[in-house]
């Protein structure tokens, strides 16, 4: 409307009037309908389609009927505006509301479908002469030119406008269905999950995350973090098991210089970092019993002491925990204090493990295929068909995590083609692997230390691993390596990749 103001204005310049209509007919453009009426000396308001038909008190389709009589210019002076209002109800209705007394109307030739009307009225008698239809006539091609890109502009931006509200709604749904705060997941289980984390998140609660390892324990406490009010203020986070239990009180608390051998400086410690924010603290069932107990006064009094010194430290703070040791039963065997259990457990959130959340699986593949094929340069061609129903009965116990390693080996191996899932290579000869070791140590009741095996043996025990089981599938199917049950199908390899690695491995039929 802006730029079709900015054409009117100019055209005020030659043509002395006080209401114009532009418009494109019939009814199926109405999106392109824009009238500018007079209500200053060089201010006018505009109407656009809908406000010009409540305003006028006239239908749509009786006004476009009315405008598409008229296929040639014309000029209609204070007697033909009388005659025109009687048979002409969109002219009588023009004629009372805005108070006119002649008019010009200029059909233009537009390069779209219906026509286009450009319409002056005046509220002077007979102001439009023979003089203004000729210069009308020769800026003609110019206005048609100026309209086309007007129109033009004015779809892109409508277009523009539509995709984006449809990209909003779809981005919403994404985040809401699929990927809330990058957790991935449609199941009612992780629905669940999202709902309690829409639930705790815009408040100051503590929240417990349970969950077994590798199940995105980080991922809820950043979603959490990332819809409160402390947004715009740190996360500060701190792995409680990853730290000798002698440093894990200077990592929470800080410390002075010289507070302890090795102290060389002074420290700042997580929860004072976190004022104002947000702290997370993973696997907190690992932390001592006097951690413990320093840790329940800093949630009680939000206050603490940096180690080897007296000076009180206040912090505004909102703590989430996460764990996957049982607490309940820590508390049983008297390794978890009970009363920093109910002050953690406030609000928990149980995040289920990927085998309770199968249907989970094909969105994580084609999530985490994506974003390892994105950094290496390769299109992801998924995993086959086989492929994915062994990733499908696969129990993980390593949870996403374990799935996340998996599909960044199959890209890595894969280089762009059909990714597979042997589970030889990730799974199984690990397994079998340690079987192997286990059973081939015999108890004695003081073992010597064991030396570690080197690189070369490790692999040479990897492909002897992978040998006999390829030989044993190979009986299986009685030696057939392609074809629907042949020892290719069984193993989830291309029948090429399987001919491969028997001949490096020195396999042939017996």
């Amino acid at each position: 409307k802006d730029k079709t103001y900015q054409l009117v204005s100019i055209l005020r310049d030659y043509v002395d009037c006080s209401l114009v209509i532009c418009a494109i007919h019939p009814e199926g453009h109405t999106e392109f309908c824009h009238a500018y009426d007079q209500i200053g000396p060089e201010e006018y308001r505009h109407l656009d389609y809908d406000r010009l038909i409540d305003f006028i008190g006239i239908s749509g389709k009786e006004y476009f009927e009315c405008l598409s009589k008229y296929e040639d210019a014309f000029i209609f002076t204070d007697r033909e505006l009388t005659n025109l209002t009687k048979e002409n109800p969109f002219i009588e209705k023009v004629t009372a509301k805005f108070k006119v007394k002649s008019g010009m109307n200029i059909p233009l030739d537009i390069d779209i479908p219906g026509h286009y009307r450009l319409t002056f009225f005046s509220k002077r008698s007979n102001v439009f002469n023979q003089t203004d239809l000729d210069f009308t006539k020769k800026v003609k091609p110019n206005l048609e030119l100026t309209i086309e890109k007007l129109l033009a502009f004015e779809q892109i931006e409508e277009l523009n406008q539509r995709l984006k509200k449809e990209k909003d709604y779809l981005q919403e749904e994404v985040n809401i269905t699929y990927n809330f705060h990058e957790m991935i997941g449609q199941t009612p289980e992780m629905e669940q999950v999202f709902e309690r984390v829409r639930q705790v998140s815009r408040s100051e609660t503590t929240v417990l995350v349970l969950g077994e390892t590798g199940t995105g324990k980080e991922l809820i406490a950043r979603a959490i973090h990332d819809a409160s009010s402390r947004r715009d203020k740190p996360l500060v986070k701190l792995n409680c098991a990853a730290l000798p239990e002698d440093l894990v009180e200077s990592e929470l608390f800080g410390h002075e210089k010289g507070a302890f051998t090795g102290a060389l400086k002074k420290r700042i410690g997580k929860f004072e970092l976190a004022h104002e924010g947000t702290i997370f603290l993973d696997e907190i069932g690992e932390l001592s019993p006097t951690v413990q107990a320093k840790l329940l006064r800093v949630l009680q009094e939000k206050e603490f002491e940096p180690v080897g010194s007296n000076q009180t430290i206040k912090a505004d703070f909102r703590l989430i925990a996460a764990t996957n040791r049982n607490l309940e039963k820590a508390i049983e065997e008297k390794t978890f204090r009970m009363d920093l259990f109910y002050r953690l457990n406030t609000f928990p959130i149980i995040l289920p493990p990927l085998r309770n959340r199968k249907d989970d699986i094909p969105l994580l593949i084609e999530h985490y295929g994506n974003i390892y094929s994105r950094k290496l340069g390769y299109p992801f061609q998924g995993f086959s068909r086989t492929s994915r129903h062994r990733m499908f009965q696969y129990h993980w116990p390593g949870n996403i995590r374990e799935l996340q390693n998996v599909i960044e080996q199959a890209v890595l191996v894969g280089q762009g083609n059909m990714l597979e899932y042997n589970p030889i290579s990730v799974t199984s000869s690990f397994e079998a692997s340690n079987a192997t070791i286990e059973t081939a140590v015999a108890p004695i009741s003081s073992p010597k230390p064991s030396k570690p095996l080197t690189a070369n043996e490790i692999k040479q025990q990897k492909e002897r691993l992978e040998r006999e089981q390829i030989l044993a599938v190979l009986d299986e199917a009685r030696w057939r390596i392609r074809g629907v049950g042949g020892a290719a199908e069984l193993l989830g390899l291309k029948p090429t990749t399987l001919e491969s690695r028997m001949k490096k491995l020195g396999i042939s039929k017996r």
